[in-house]
This record gives structure tokens, C-alpha cells and sequence, in this order.
């Protein structure tokens, strides 16, 4: 299973996008949207769960419930293991696009989006997957460097909780 750690759905196509940027299509690619760039192997909507997004556009609300997309919105993330579980999952592949950050927290994207996580909240529920299944693979995507220190600080703060033994 895929957990989608992300303030955005990324599951726009070229036609529904409303910027056109493919950085907002790449989990639609992944799923099997039309283009060059769809892999051999695709995604079904069922091994993908969505946590923390907050900013789907009307198009990817539409997909999401036309495909019965798992979504774990900012304030349950309590219970994305369980929603994970209920995907059928053995493993887990981790997928962070750091905008699923609240801007107050850290700033350093390119599209922020209020409402969302903390770096500690982040972290936990990532622990929580890892400590319930097997970690498949993490990427952590989206970081736009500024010079404020502080940011790079909670990245290496939140770096350093993900991959600090227990």
C-alpha cells in the first residue's frame, strides 16, 4: 500500500489540472493516467491511501469517490494504521510531499496549504505505519530550500525522528 503523506491529491490529468504543473498529476500517473510518462505496472485505487491532503480540486474529489480512494484527513490520522490495514496491506511504501506540513510548522514548499500537520504529528504517524508493517520504501519530495533556518532545522529534526532507531 501507498500512503500519500500530502496537503494535495497529485491526481490530476493534463485536462483537469487547473496549473498544469505535472507535480500535481503524478499520483493520477501512477494509477494509470493517460500520457507517456504512465508506467508498465500502475497503482489500483485501492492500494493508495491519501493522509493528511486537505486541497483536492473538484476533479480529484470526483476521483477519489468514483474510485473509493482511502482518505485520512489532518484529524484522524490515529487511525490511518488501521485504514492502512483494511487496504490489505503487508507493506508499506511512504510517500511525503512536505506541503502536508502547516506553513506554521514549516514553509518551505511551493504550494502551502493551511490546516495541516505538525513535524511530531508527521513523524508519529509514520512511526505508527512502520512499527505496524514493513516499510516498502520512503521518498520525501516538494522541499523548496529558503533561508530560513528554521526550516532547515524542523527538516532535519523531522528527518532525524524518521530514521533514528527506536
Amino acid at each position: 500500500v501507498v500512503v500519500w503523506f500530502d496537503a494535495h491529491g497529485d491526481l490530476n490529468t493534463p485536462e483537469s489540472s487547473p496549473s498544469g504543473a505535472f507535480h500535481g498529476m503524478v499520483l493520477r500517473t501512477l494509477l494509470g493516467g493517460d500520457g507517456p510518462l504512465t508506467p508498465q505496472a500502475t497503482l489500483r485505487p485501492s492500494q493508495v491511501v491519501l493522509a493528511g491532503v486537505r486541497a483536492l480540486d473538484p476533479a480529484e474529489k470526483q476521483y477519489v469517490a468514483d474510485h473509493d480512494i482511502a482518505l485520512v484527513p489532518p484529524s484522524e490520522l490515529a487511525d490511518l494504521p488501521s485504514v492502512v490495514a483494511a487496504a490489505g496491506a503487508r507493506a508499506v511504501y511512504v510517500h511525503i510531499d512536505l506541503d502536508v506540513l502547516d506553513p506554521s510548522h514549516f514553509a518551505a514548499v511551493g504550494c502551502p496549504e493551511p490546516g495541516g500537520l505538525s513535524p511530531v504529528a508527521l513523524a508519529t504517524a509514520v512511526r505508527a505505519l512502520t512499527g505496524r508493517f514493513p516499510l516498502a520504501g520512503l521518498g520525501i519530495t516538494e522541499y523548496e530550500p529558503s533561508d530560513d533556518d528554521r526550516d532547515r532545522t524542523v527538516l532535519g529534526d523531522l528527518v532525524e525522528a524518521l530514521f533514528t532507531p527506536r
